[in-house]
């Protein structure tokens, strides 16, 4: 009887090492996958800031524009009433 113990014993020590291995390497797929998972997310924050920061930028480059665009047609409209102040910020050349 003792020797049939020991061929269980041993079966059952085998069978142990060889979950044991399954559990290790099973943890090790699922860390590996977690890690990437993250890498994505922040991958993925960091383009959706990029697109906020483009999209900011944009927004100001137009509202600069049409601005400056306001300026100018207000310039204009005064250099065709003949009004000559509108010099009056320093643009004007000195002789």
């Amino acid at each position: 009887m003792s020797k049939l113990w020991q061929i269980i014993a041993g079966a059952l020590g085998i069978l142990a090492t060889i979950l044991f291995g399954f559990l290790k390497v099973t943890e090790r797929q699922r860390d590996k996958a977690k890690n990437k998972a993250e890498h994505q997310e922040r991958r993925a924050d960091t383009i959706e800031r990029r697109l906020d920061q483009r999209q900011r930028a944009d927004t100001a480059s137009t509202q600069a524009k049409e601005e400056g665009n306001a300026k100018v047609e207000e310039a204009r409209a005064q250099a065709r009433t003949g009004r000559r102040d509108h010099f009056s910020s320093g643009m004007r050349d000195k002789d």
